[in-house]
């Protein structure tokens, strides 16, 4: 069935400053449900229009899992090319990233957070973790992780290898790009307008096909019977419920034992003291590893936790 997304949609965001068609049209690719599908059904024709590119922005933290179902898309999407990327880092050696015996770090977001930095060597936590201070009040870190591992590295791929605009230099007037986001009908609370004014955000899942997950989840059986469509999010995101939590535990074992040391290594003496907190994975503020003890939440619990998801910003993970 084809479906056709609004050559415009009906809100112009009042930043917005493009003008007439979009000069490219660019699918943010998570690799997980939605997106997965988004991308499919956009090869396929099937929203009117085809992307020029798609972009995977690699954070080096997602389960192995995704890394061969984007592998597998790779070989299985035709019409428009898959781009891998991952934070840049600049020239200064000031503002690279490096591990606590001094060296270099790689663009992996698990050795940023476990030398205490973030992707320009700032020293500080990107990533809400969930803490405890000396004074036994909880407190939740920062969460910029969204923006410096996914959208600004996307951001860069447009400019610069979409678009051939040169470092430091201003979009011409009147460009622009049309971005499209894999975010379905039960989460719109995460559709937001883009901070550049250069980037219009389009739903297609939401705008031309009113579909929800686990519609996304029936046309992906549909055409791809026995295949299955990996959840994307970084091996040690916080942002999981309980019942999350407990499902990597059973069918992914792999990445909850990675996730399990992660968080015991977040309470080594020398992270706690240099933080002034215990920082925890959990919600409860307890060791993932004992969480699978404690009882499942009441019924209210669940949703109160799913909005720490919602919220997330850019609305960018995990799709």
């Amino acid at each position: 069935m084809l479906h056709q997304i609004p050559t415009m949609p009906d809100f112009i965001p009042h930043n917005f400053s493009g003008e007439g068609q979009p000069n490219k049209i660019v699918l943010s690719l998570g690799a997980g449900v939605q997106s997965t599908v988004m991308a499919l059904m956009a090869d396929r024709g099937e929203f009117g229009a085809i992307p020029d590119v798609a972009i995977f922005a690699d954070t080096g933290w997602e389960p192995q899992k995704v890394y061969r179902h984007l592998e597998w898309l790779e070989t299985e999407v035709k019409n428009f090319k898959i781009l891998r990327v991952n934070v840049k880092f600049s020239g200064n050696p000031k503002k690279r990233p490096r591990g606590l015996d001094g060296k270099f770090l790689p663009p992996n977001l698990r050795d940023h957070l476990m030398a205490g930095v973030n992707s320009t060597g700032g020293k500080f936590i990107t990533v809400p973790l969930f803490m405890v201070n000396k004074e036994g009040k909880p407190a939740i870190g920062r969460r910029q992780c969204t923006r410096e591992y996914k959208v600004t590295p996307i951001q860069r791929a447009i400019r610069h290898e979409i678009l051939k605009i040169k470092p430091r230099h201003q979009i011409p007037k009147g460009q622009w790009v049309e971005q499209w986001l894999g975010i379905s009908t039960d989460e719109m609370v995460r559709m937001k307008d883009n901070r550049d004014h250069w980037i219009m955000n389009r739903w297609p899942l939401i705008e031309a096909a009113n579909m929800n997950r686990e519609d996304c989840k029936a046309w992906f059986a549909k055409h791809y019977p026995g295949r299955e469509l990996p959840r994307s999010a970084c091996i040690g995101c916080p942002l999981r419920t309980q019942a999350e939590w407990l499902d990597m535990k059973e069918n992914d074992t792999e990445s909850w034992d990675e996730a399990v040391a992660f968080d015991e290594a977040l309470r080594e003496g020398s992270r706690t003291e240099k933080f002034g907190q215990e920082m925890y994975l959990t919600t409860k503020r307890v060791p993932l590893r004992e969480l699978g003890n404690l009882p499942l939440f009441d019924k209210d619990d669940p949703k109160k936790e799913r909005r720490l998801l919602e919220q997330e910003c850019e609305g960018m993970c995990g799709i």
